[in-house]
């Protein structure tokens, strides 16, 4: 069970913010290694929780685009998981909290329109 610091009636990390913590953060543009601004508030809000339950540990997965059209270097996906764990250490998460994992290859995404969506870091509570 994961503990919330302050009241204890609210002590149980919630399903929304579970769910929150596990939704990817997705680089929109081929190559794009900085956190993109409309992510960052998503981190904003991945970090309170994380401060809020500092018993959450996270696993993190890079994923580079390896589409027959659009291909990047899988070192991308490690720049990505990279900067993703800077943002959240410069917001005060311990560097304690997670546990990276590079992916050899990019799982797609079926969908080629969302090819974008293939450009991300994937968070998992562990």
């Amino acid at each position: 069970m994961l503990k919330r610091r302050g009241n204890p009636a609210d002590s149980v990390l919630s399903e929304f913010d579970a769910e929150f913590l596990e939704r990817p953060v997705v680089f929109g543009l081929l190559g794009e290694t900085n956190i993109p601004e409309g992510q960052q508030q998503h981190l904003d809000r991945v970090a309170e929780i994380m401060r809020q339950y500092p018993d959450i540990h996270l696993s993190m997965v890079g994923h580079f685009c390896n589409s027959e059209s659009e291909t990047e270097s899988p070192k991308t996906a490690a720049a990505r998981v990279r900067a993703v764990v800077q943002y959240l250490h410069g917001k005060g998460v311990s560097r304690r909290s997670w546990r990276v994992v590079m992916s050899g290859e990019s799982d797609a995404v079926l969908d080629p329109a969302a090819n974008y969506r293939n450009r991300r870091v994937e968070i998992g509570i562990k």
